[in-house]
């Protein structure tokens, strides 16, 4: 189980979106991920379990948009982050830029359909560190689904293509995949990827 515990900071106009994120990131890779609005229970103590969660976690994503600035729990929650040493990343999500505790921060830029976007937000994790190559492939032999099974290996593909490197034991385990994984391997929208994959990596094919 990976050890990334991820709070997610967002004020009015974040909202919908810190809870794909948190739906992704939760199914996709069994990451414990907190969002205010789904995980306080009603009559709690928020400034309490905003405060446990925030001190449980070691990853803040901040969300950033127009109504931030007018958002002391945005300010607070990020200001508490940095205090805390945790990792922070910041998504703007429309233009918005960093400030306050944050500012030194280079944001990262939030843009297309949500699928594009959470792809370059997993690289970005995974490059530094908060998932691993591993927790992909292991996605991928998972896979029950035929669409799913194109999705998942493109996903590994973009990432490759943003510089993540596959080392030889890892190409085999996702080639074994396409081949034993009823999902993968009978995916029919999945086979040219399939074939590209083997094709570019026929070198450290055993």
């Amino acid at each position: 189980m990976s050890s990334t515990k991820i709070f997610i900071s967002h004020a009015a106009e974040g909202k919908f979106l810190a809870g794909q994120i948190k739906g992704y990131l939760l199914y996709n890779f069994g990451l414990d991920v907190f969002v205010a609005h789904d995980d306080i229970k009603p009559l709690s103590d928020w400034r309490e379990e905003l405060l446990k969660g925030m001190k449980e976690s070691n990853v803040i994503i901040i969300l950033l948009t127009k109504d931030c600035r007018e958002s002391e729990w945005v300010d607070q929650e990020s200001g508490m982050g940095v205090i805390l040493g945790h990792k922070i990343i910041p998504i703007s999500v429309d233009g918005t830029t960093p400030h306050g505790f944050i500012n030194k921060y280079q944001a990262f830029k939030w843009s297309g359909e949500f699928d594009a976007g959470m792809s370059r937000l997993i690289t970005l994790m995974t490059r530094q560190g908060l998932i691993t190559i591993d927790n992909f492939i292991d996605k991928l032999d998972r896979t029950t689904d035929f669409h799913d099974a194109k999705r998942n290996l493109k996903t590994i593909m973009n990432m490759e293509d943003d510089g993540v490197k596959l080392d030889q034991k890892q190409v085999n385990r996702i080639v074994d995949i396409t081949k034993h994984n009823y999902a993968v391997s009978n995916s029919f929208s999945a086979e040219s990827l399939i074939a590209e994959f083997i094709k570019k990596h026929k070198k450290d094919i055993e």
